[in-house]
């Protein structure tokens, strides 16, 4: 059966948190160096208040962000009386800075984190706990309604952060850490999992080589002709409406902001994200796109005042998490740029390019994949396909994957622009989502089955 395929372009870093990540080095290395030659660079803002939006927004510097992973990084190993086992801890609070801060810290030490959505049931917790081995939860608050409900009935310690503002302003223990890829380069480095859908949630092993080709996607050049998405988001100020916790949120929230350069933004701790939420957020901060998921754009394409406050305060618009039906999307692409954020069920975010003519009013869920990751397209039935990666040593520096195998099935489901080549949705965008309806599931464990 034929490929549709990529060919290889000439690729380009030369941003120099990239670089580094090229070298070898490690995310708590990069955020040591960062607070070393960039101090005073904004990493995150965030409401003052917890409850209310009129007292404006604290600054987080790359100088404070390393000062409290040192903070946290001392706190757990004082805590647990070890370091450098390799063992599993669960964040589990509100969204809080302190989840990527934790994140980076757990790594200094030695630990991975396990990053739980706090909106999982209690049997769904207990489920991830013993996939991950996990004993140990690390919270900014004991009481919080999701760890007592977790800690029930089970041997679970807890470790309660200090304040907030303590970890950041006061001085703390440097951590020294000098490990590097070349010695961590299958390790794992955090522990996100798959949200709810039509199964169980599943651990996801992301090691520091993923993270390292993270990195190089973000400095991807574009093909002549073209620009890559990542350029679009850096160098600028982000709106982030997913919590830190989830997939989304530690790509936006760490790994863009970090090699993309990019401010984040982020909204009340306990107020909902919605487009009503969005719109209060926007009258208060400046930001020049947002990060959110379809259903907070099903809402804004509902609502005329909204869209328009929306597009008079923001450049784009970045979805995911997802599929946004077609009717939402069409709406929302009329008055606003308009972008997906695509991975597969066994990979990270896939980097894109668009050509330079794209015409997002009408083909916003449209896209081509960038060349480098060598992606080829196997036909299925009609105008399906399904996404392959074949894995060399060129492609393999770019391919964000979760698997080993060197002819490597995305399970993930593409068709094709009906006028334009080399350009592509995710299939459940046009089979699954035009209506707005839950699409009946095409079975690949059948379709691999029978070839």
């Amino acid at each position: 059966m034929p490929f549709i395929e990529c060919s290889t372009p000439h690729v380009k870093i030369d941003n120099p948190r990239i670089d580094a990540a090229a070298q070898g080095k490690l995310l708590p290395t990069i955020v040591d160096e960062l607070a070393r030659d960039e101090p005073n660079g904004l990493w995150i803002e965030y409401p003052t208040s917890p409850t209310s939006l009129d007292a404006g927004f604290n600054q987080i510097t790359y100088a404070e962000l390393a000062n409290a992973v040192n903070g946290v990084a001392n706190c757990i190993t004082s805590a647990l009386g070890r370091a450098n086992t390799g063992e599993s801890l669960a964040w589990l609070a509100p969204n809080s800075p302190l989840c990527s801060i934790t994140l980076i810290a757990a790594m200094k030490a030695g630990f991975k984190l396990f990053l739980v959505s706090e909106g999982n049931t209690v049997a769904e917790n207990h489920d991830l706990f013993e996939d991950v081995e996990c004993s140990t939860i690390i919270t900014t608050n004991e009481a919080f309604p999701p760890v007592r409900a977790t800690l029930r009935g089970r041997q679970i310690s807890v470790i309660e952060l200090p304040l907030f503002e303590q970890l950041l302003h006061e001085h703390q223990r440097r951590y020294e850490y000098n490990r590097s890829l070349d010695c961590s380069y299958h390790e794992t480095a955090f522990i996100i999992h798959k949200p709810r859908s039509t199964e169980s949630p599943r651990p996801m092993f992301l090691s520091h080589s993923f993270v390292t080709n993270i990195a190089r996607n973000i400095g991807l050049s574009a093909p002549e002709g073209y620009e890559t998405q990542s350029s679009m988001l850096g160098n600028n100020r982000c709106l982030l409406l997913c919590p830190l916790s989830d997939p989304t949120g530690v790509y936006f929230g760490i790994l863009n902001a970090i090699f993309n350069n990019t401010t984040v933004i982020l909204p009340l701790p306990d107020v909902p994200p919605t487009g009503e939420n969005l719109a209060r957020l926007l009258r208060h901060v400046e930001a020049d796109w947002a990060a959110l998921t379809p259903p907070i754009l099903e809402t804004i394409s509902n609502d005329s005042s909204l869209l328009d406050e929306t597009t008079f305060h923001l450049g784009f618009l970045v979805f995911a998490g997802g599929c946004l039906a077609k009717r939402y999307g069409d709406v929302i692409a009329s008055k606003i740029k308009l972008m997906p954020s695509p991975n597969a069920p066994e990979t990270g975010p896939l980097p894109t390019i668009y050509p330079h003519e794209h015409d997002f009013r009408y083909d916003w869920n449209y896209f081509q994949l960038h060349p480098a990751l060598g992606a080829k397209f196997i036909p299925l039935s009609g105008n399906v396909y399904e996404l392959t990666f074949n894995r060399t040593p060129a492609t393999d520096l770019y391919l964000p994957i979760f698997a080993n195998s060197y002819e490597f099935l995305a399970r993930d489901l593409y068709t094709k622009h009906p006028a334009i080549p080399d350009i592509w949705t995710q299939a459940s965008q046009v089979v699954s989502c035009i209506s707005g309806e839950k699409p009946e599931a095409f079975d690949l464990d059948k379709h691999d089955a029978a070839h």
